[in-house]
């Protein structure tokens, strides 16, 4: 954890123009102190506060859960974007208004393919040469009549809630 303290301790300091020129020369990332790799510059830290590696930014935002400097005070400037750990994923939260368009969606589907089936297997055309008995329209009315009690009874729960 070498890097971490070097960040934490560093001081906030004015930087003259032979400083500047000088850290040009050997930039070093603040985090790590190493002079090696690419550097970006994220917050408003000027000089060689200002230079950080972007996988140490990466890391340091990661355990010390801050997106902004300690130093200035500024958030971080971060190209990409990051993933969170898996356990810290969190479930989207799906509207009532949503889920009655996939059960309406879903029902629909259901009574054309029964309606296909019905045409493809001829079902009308064999009925109709059978004589209607009055049990089967009772039996066939009454179902019809408690289907759409039920489904309107759990459209109304499902939309008022």
């Amino acid at each position: 954890m070498k890097w971490r303290s070097a960040i934490l301790l560093a001081p906030k300091q004015c930087v003259s123009e032979s400083d500047r020129s000088s850290s040009i020369e050997r930039r070093a990332c603040r985090i790590c102190q190493s002079e090696s790799g690419e550097m970006v510059r994220p917050c408003g830290c000027a000089g060689t506060m200002g230079d950080i590696h972007e996988v140490c930014l990466s890391r340091w935002v990661a355990m010390s859960n801050k997106d902004q400097c300690e130093i200035c005070q500024e958030k971080y400037a971060r190209s990409g974007r990051t993933i969170k750990p898996i356990r810290k994923w969190e479930r989207p939260s799906i509207g009532s208004e949503i889920l009655s368009l996939i059960l309406i969606g879903a029902l629909s589907y259901c009574i054309i393919y029964m309606v296909n089936l019905c045409d493809e297997r001829m079902f009308l055309e064999r009925m109709s040469t059978l004589p209607i008995r009055s049990d089967d329209v009772g039996r066939i009315c009454e179902s019809q009549v408690r289907s759409i009690y039920r489904v309107s009874q759990k459209m109304y729960t499902l939309f008022e809630r």
